[in-house]
């Protein structure tokens, strides 16, 4: 599974915030060896302040190299993501320091009590923290959700394992304006969006001049190809069937045609059903 497209942007954001020194930066030799510590090898996965699990980990190897570790949210389980890429490289960790290779050089200390790890940045500010897992341990409640289609004729569906919700719903806007923003999260995600809903019933996609809800459509393609409806041409719709914010739930349907700018490819995307959660954030 592509993890392009699974860091999206606030990933992004949030990895390059942590790597922010310069790329002619050197590389500190004083501070450790070549080594990386037995301690920190393993899987571990992220916290918040009150050590709580958060939507993803590392399993941290003892050639230094990280990789992704998600969640299967169909069952709740931590799950390593297989034929991942390296996300990140520690070339030495010893003494509890640590030398990070992602885009730019970083050194942390690391902290280890028990099956905790914390990273810390200058003046012993928290930069994060993990608890120790095994792959199959139970760190939230499973989750029901339905995301399916036809993308050129070819199945499409929610991906469980993953570092963030696979399907979900969520409710946005103001002055009395409901926007729906629906996410299914993968290699090729689908994102729709309606700016004025109104309630269960038929949202039209594209069509100038007929689509007084201003939905739209994007589809991802391992985070670069973006395809959009806003033409005559091509256009669609979503049908909202069900929409009940006390039980948290939203099923319907959905078919469209979308295509690029320059309008050189397009996808054909049919026989959409949902049945997915109503979330306020991606995890």
């Amino acid at each position: 599974m592509s993890r392009t497209t699974i860091l999206s942007a606030c990933m992004l954001l949030f990895l390059f915030s942590v790597f922010a020194c310069s790329e002619e930066d050197s590389v500190p030799t004083d501070i450790c060896d070549t080594s990386i510590d037995p301690l920190i090898t393993g899987d571990w996965f992220s916290c918040n302040e009150q050590w709580e699990y958060g939507p993803y980990g590392y399993r941290i190897h003892a050639d230094g190299t990280l990789e992704w570790i998600g969640i299967d949210w169909s069952a709740g389980t931590v799950a390593f993501i297989p034929e991942d890429i390296t996300v990140l490289t520690i070339h030495c960790a010893d003494a509890g320091y640590m030398v990070q290779r992602s885009w730019n050089w970083d050194t942390l200390r690391y902290v280890i009590t028990g099956d905790r790890m914390m990273w810390l940045k200058e003046a012993d500010v928290v930069d994060r923290r993990f608890r120790r897992v095994t792959p199959g341990d139970v760190i939230r409640n499973a989750e029901q959700y339905s995301f399916t289609a036809e993308i050129n004729g070819f199945p499409y569906h929610a991906q469980d394992i993953n570092i963030q919700h696979p399907a979900f719903v969520r409710v946005t806007g103001k002055d009395d304006m409901e926007k729906l923003e629906f996410y299914c999260l993968r290699d090729t995600s689908i994102i729709m969006l309606i700016s004025d809903f109104s309630g269960p019933g038929n949202y039209p996609f594209g069509g100038v001049g007929n689509n007084p809800s201003r939905a739209a459509v994007i589809i991802s393609v391992s985070g670069r190809d973006v395809m959009g409806i806003a033409t005559e041409t091509y256009t669609g719709t979503v049908y909202i069937e069900a929409f009940d914010i006390v039980e948290g739930r939203c099923s319907g349907t959905f078919s469209f045609d979308a295509t690029s700018d320059t309008q050189d490819r397009v996808f054909a995307v049919r026989k959409g059903i949902f049945d997915i959660p109503i979330r306020d954030r991606f995890y």
